[in-house]
């Protein structure tokens, strides 16, 4: 016989032992002959009750479907017969059997797994740990790749906001160089116009004296001439002509 065979034969045995031990202490799955054979018309009628939608509806929601006078007395009847004492233990005695069988189900599924299942379960997991390492360090990968593109994204505006700083400052240092050369443009345009002022001057003041002296040499010769036809000898014609020569060269 083989192990696989072996293990079925066991787990048969066991399920059916424990199965049967929960039918022999809890009773048959539904409700039991015994309870049916005392309030077999009054069960119906609770069973009929309870799958009524009307009623469903009432027990709900009471206040938004109000019960007519039928209704109200089978609601009193449900409520009633609830708290029967055999109804009680009729239904501890079903929750009880539907519980362990039910346990009893799960642990049969749980055992065949872990004998059969096992190894492709694992597998399973581990493809799916794998996939969730994988999406894990994608996750990483593309986080990363993220803050390094904020940090190159950072850097760049922290370069342009010094290159804004450095254009500020070499405009700033521009305009105060054109600023200086302006002003000194204008410092010596000013210069130069009074040096042309000052020149002008000059000119005037050196074309009207020489203005003014030709007409005093022009009144000394009409003058000169006058003495000479009133008075004229070689002598002091020769004397005149002296003082108007001097004259003529003294500076004025």
């Amino acid at each position: 016989m083989t192990s696989r065979k072996r293990f079925f034969l066991v787990f048969f045995a066991v399920y059916l032992a424990v199965g049967s031990g929960i039918i022999g202490v809890f009773g048959p799955p539904g409700v039991s002959g015994d309870y049916l054979g005392a309030f077999k018309s009054e069960h119906d009628r609770y069973l009929a009750i309870i799958k009524n939608e009307e009623y469903k509806r009432y027990v709900q929601r009471p206040e938004l479907a109000p019960a007519a006078e039928a209704l109200q007395a089978d609601a009193a009847f449900v409520a009633a017969y609830e708290k029967r004492p055999e109804f009680v233990r009729e239904h501890r005695r079903r929750a009880a059997f539907e519980y362990l069988f039910e346990a009893l189900n799960i642990g049969a599924v749980v055992c065949l797994l872990v004998r059969f299942g096992r190894s492709p379960l694992l597998k399973f997991l581990d493809r799916r740990i794998a996939r969730i390492r994988g999406d894990l360090e994608r996750v990483n990968r593309r986080r990363r790749e993220a803050a390094e593109r904020q940090g190159r994204a950072q850097a760049q505006l922290d370069g342009i906001e010094n290159d804004k700083v450095r254009i500020e400052q070499e405009v700033d240092e521009y305009m105060a160089v054109e600023r200086r050369r302006i002003e000194q443009a204008t410092a010596d345009g000013y210069a130069q116009l009074d040096r042309e002022a000052q020149d002008r001057m000059r000119h005037e003041a050196l074309t009207a004296a020489m203005r003014l002296r030709r007409d005093l040499i022009e009144q000394a010769i009409e003058a000169v001439a006058e003495a000479y036809k009133t008075h004229g000898t070689p002598e002091q014609e020769g004397a005149l002509v002296d003082r108007f020569l001097r004259g003529a060269r003294r500076p004025s």
